[in-house]
């Protein structure tokens, strides 16, 4: 899942198929501007959040205090969505954890110094910069923004220390919802089944919003070792995302599949949140969403 198109050539000459499943959202640091018509919108929502008195910090996860990390904690349980975790093929899976050197946390504070948004970054040494591993707000009465204005704030430290990439969400279905892929009647068929599932799992918003940052898309295939073997690995995947709450899938999900919990936390920080009886697990969900 999720292989490079320089590396088709050699799949197809082991005798191995693929699918195209998406793109890559990559935006170089050193060439960002915010100047610009194109990003009139980006660069209005920016400015607005500063206005407002918010800042942004930038830590390192795996040093953090433990009641600084269960306040943390405490902003990912509020943008619960669903029943289950989604977002697991792109998530590292656990935070907090000393083990997890060279990572990157950016933290926006309210104007009262209450944390309100945050994402976190692992190191991403092929495009020789980071790579987003989730992302969350506060849903209470915010900004507009509040993403946008840690992204951008993001690529610019990252520029000042020299990184060449920054990867964004993953745009399922991109070229085809762009209209890439033609306008004939199976192009439109296409595109009105992914934008009613859409609805469910945000496939069209995710991709308008990583199209903000004007990045270079990099296309990203489902490997696999013959036709009657497709099936079974598009279901793991949708398993691994957890996709059990889009209807009719859902069932097939289901059926002898068990339920992902959600990031591992440190037992200290969950012990920090009041949190009883060694609960291993933060209730979040969805590692993006419409809101900004």
């Amino acid at each position: 899942m999720g292989a490079g198109e320089e590396w088709l050539p050699t799949y197809q000459a082991s005798g191995m198929r693929f699918v195209y499943i998406g793109d890559e959202a990559v935006v170089d640091p050193r060439e960002f501007s915010l100047d610009g018509g194109k990003m009139k919108g980006l660069r209005q929502a920016v400015n607005r959040v500063a206005r407002y008195g918010y800042t942004v910090r930038f830590l390192d996860p795996a040093h953090l205090q433990p009641e600084d990390a269960a306040r943390m904690a405490e902003l990912m349980a509020k943008s619960r969505r669903g029943e289950q975790e989604r977002g697991f093929s792109m998530m590292l899976g656990r935070l907090f954890d000393p083990r997890d050197t060279g990572l990157l946390l950016t933290l926006v504070e309210g104007p009262d110094g209450a944390p309100v948004a945050m994402c976190q970054f692992v190191p991403s040494p092929a495009i020789g910069g980071y790579s987003l591993d989730l992302m969350r707000r506060d849903p209470g009465d915010h900004p507009n923004g509040l993403l946008d204005f840690a992204l951008c704030s993001t690529i610019t430290h990252l520029k000042e220390q020299g990184m060449k990439g920054l990867s964004l969400n993953f745009a399922a279905m991109r070229s085809i919802l762009e209209g890439e892929t033609g306008d004939g009647v199976t192009q439109r068929v296409e595109r009105w089944a992914i934008r009613r599932l859409s609805g469910v799992l945000q496939i069209e918003t995710l991709w308008r919003f990583n199209a903000k940052y004007e990045p270079r898309w990099l296309p990203r295939y489902i490997v696999f070792d013959s036709a009657e073997q497709f099936v079974p690995c598009a279901i793991q995947i949708m398993r691994a995302e957890s996709l059990t709450e889009v209807p009719i899938i859902g069932r097939l999900l289901n059926a002898g599949g068990s339920k992902r919990a959600g990031s591992a936390v440190p037992e200290e920080v969950l012990s920090q949140m009041g949190q009883s009886n060694g609960s291993n697990s933060t209730r979040e969900t969805e590692t993006t969403g419409p809101r900004t």
